[in-house]
């Protein structure tokens, strides 16, 4: 048998349960409305009018549209990882430059549009990623070590079609009289 104190715990659970659904589905909710521009759910209607369809292909326009504003910044910020370099450099900012190119291979060896290829023109070196990472790193190592701090480059960026940076070419430039010996 239920004894009274029982029953009133059993009401108070399923309550709180109900409480605790009701307020993770508004949250839900909310962010859903939050990354479609905040439009409201015309389609919890079972029938179907012509403003539930021009409805419909407004929220489609407007989900591309924050779908292609994530896009752009996706690539906005990853383009500022790289564009401070742009320009002319000393030897241990190239450096700098070289070693966020290795981690950036490393975190995106499984997304080749991430991994910028680099021209060196002072050996005329081009490493591009081919899906072997190890092969990349060692290049960019090596001309890592061969920047030197007493001279100044020139570091020239272009750009894939998707707006992803594609070459930094790093461009040998005369010795910096400042640092020289």
């Amino acid at each position: 048998m239920f004894s009274p104190s029982k029953a009133i715990l059993i009401v108070g659970v399923i309550i709180v349960a109900l409480l605790i659904t009701s307020v993770s589905m508004y949250i839900y909710n909310s962010a859903v409305g939050s990354i479609t521009g905040g439009l409201s759910d015309s389609s919890t209607d079972d029938t179907v009018t012509s403003s539930n369809v021009s409805s419909s292909s407004t929220d489609d326009t407007v989900i591309s549209s924050s779908i292609s504003s994530f896009r752009e910044q996706e690539v906005r910020a990853f383009n500022a990882n790289f564009e401070s370099y742009e320009g002319n450099q000393t030897g241990s900012n190239v450096k700098s430059l070289i070693t966020r190119l290795i981690a950036n291979g490393k975190t995106y060896k499984d997304d080749s549009e991430k991994v910028v290829t680099v021209y060196y023109d002072k050996d005329d070196t081009t490493v591009k990623y081919d899906s072997d990472i190890d092969s990349y790193i060692e290049e960019l190592t090596r001309i890592r070590n061969e920047v030197e701090n007493k001279h100044t480059y020139q570091i020239e960026m272009t750009y894939q079609d998707s707006g992803f940076l594609d070459t930094i070419k790093i461009l040998y430039g005369e010795a910096d009289s400042s640092t020289a010996e």
